[in-house]
């Protein structure tokens, strides 16, 4: 049976804060901190004579990371961000003036500037909006025309929490040959994602948060059924796109005719092999094992929060549409989401502030325990607030 607390001495964290910001950032374990020590000592003992060490390894990472998500290793790239893998797509596809690109209003913007900025090409980004919180499959078909060249979504909605129907938009895509787009930096790594089943053409995330890795390494999917459309050029074609990269003569038509011709130049090493080792961690536990649990605190906070009155405005009328992410408002009296983080803060509790909300997003390694901390925490703090008002 799954125990958080076998994992709890991995993070220093633990030994400071309540820590529930994984929709931010995860602190790094022991595990990443030593395998980034590992990577920095080798090279401080031996220099470039270590090159072909950690370039095994990270030819190696594609395989392990590939994993991950049901992809061939051929069609993962290593990048940096986010918006570096779209931006591979905006730079790299031929637009025609008068193409769309379908997305939704309320995304985080690293996937929407992007797409914004094809207007010098006269392309039309198209933002769906949300209703009650939720992303409906039938105002994104509607949003849809002849002129359509892309849908991009996120997998789950940063400052609601909400669990997009990737499968259903993904069939709709594949039905009329549009690029299937996601940004999974909200899911991946506390939610299994297959692209396979789920129909995706390119996916672009970063390391930092549920995948537990460090700033500075992004995955990059492109399926190699949508390379073969030959419609995307290689936007950061660089020495190391193509398969003899130590070959130094100009060999542009020598690309990789798979994903591998993304890969960043000069190679994320360090930052890959720290999300190598977090995803090791996680692949001893289980993937559905740490979904499961994540999604346990989840719905354990959401029972408590209403319980206490706080109007909570993640969708949760099933579990297919919850996530590691719960937002709500803070109570009448409580002032604003800024200032009731910052009190939770004051108690070892961290929460993050967003767009008028309070967002909690716990991992695996947090407890029920945790979970009723943060909930006692806003009890009392209901509490004192009713007896300021009355006492006013």
């Amino acid at each position: 049976m799954y125990n958080p607390q076998d994992y709890r001495h991995l993070f220093p964290i633990t030994e400071t804060y309540v820590y529930l910001n994984h929709a931010a950032m995860t602190p790094p374990s022991t595990v990443v901190s030593a395998a980034v020590n590992e990577y920095l000592s080798d090279y401080a003992q031996h220099g470039s004579a270590s090159d072909k060490l950690w370039l095994g390894r990270f030819d190696q990472a594609h395989a392990e990371v590939a994993s991950i998500i049901n992809a061939q290793p051929t069609e993962v790239a290593f990048i940096r961000s986010v918006s570096d893998g779209l931006s591979l797509i905006t730079n790299g596809l031929n637009w025609h003036h008068g193409d769309n690109v379908v997305g939704i209003d309320g995304e985080f913007p690293a996937n929407v500037y992007p797409w914004l900025n094809l207007a010098r090409h006269g392309v039309e980004t198209r933002l769906v909006p949300q209703r009650d919180n939720r992303v409906l499959v039938e105002d994104i078909a509607a949003a849809i025309d002849a002129h359509t060249r892309v849908v991009a979504i996120g997998f789950v909605e940063f400052n609601t929490g909400f669990r997009n129907d990737l499968a259903a938009i993904g069939r709709l895509c594949n039905e009329r040959g549009i690029y299937f787009v996601v940004d999974p930096m909200q899911g991946l790594g506390a939610i299994p994602l297959d692209v396979k089943a789920l129909g995706i053409d390119f996916l672009a995330c970063g390391s930092h948060k549920w995948l537990m890795g460090v700033h500075g390494a992004g995955i990059f999917y492109a399926r190699q059924e949508a390379l073969d459309r030959a419609e995307l050029s290689t936007a950061n074609l660089s020495w190391y796109s193509v398969q003899d990269n130590m070959n130094f003569a100009y060999r542009p038509d020598d690309a990789h005719p798979n994903a591998r011709r993304f890969d960043a130049a000069s190679p994320v090493i360090l930052e890959v092999w720290a999300l190598v080792a977090a995803q090791r961690l996680v692949a001893s536990i289980g993937r559905q094992q740490v979904a499961s649990h994540i999604l346990d605190l989840t719905a354990r906070l959401i029972a408590g929060l209403e319980q206490l009155g706080y109007e909570v405005i993640t969708p949760h009328a099933n579990d297919d549409e919850r996530s590691g992410i719960v937002c709500f408002r803070p109570r009448a009296g409580q002032g604003s989401n800024v200032e009731l983080t910052a009190r939770l803060l004051a108690q070892g509790i961290v929460v993050a502030a967003r767009s008028g909300i309070v967002r909690v997003s716990p991992h695996f390694y947090n407890t029920e325990g945790e979970i009723d901390r943060l909930l006692e925490a806003l009890e009392l703090l209901v509490d004192i607030c009713y007896l300021c008002y009355n006492h006013n």
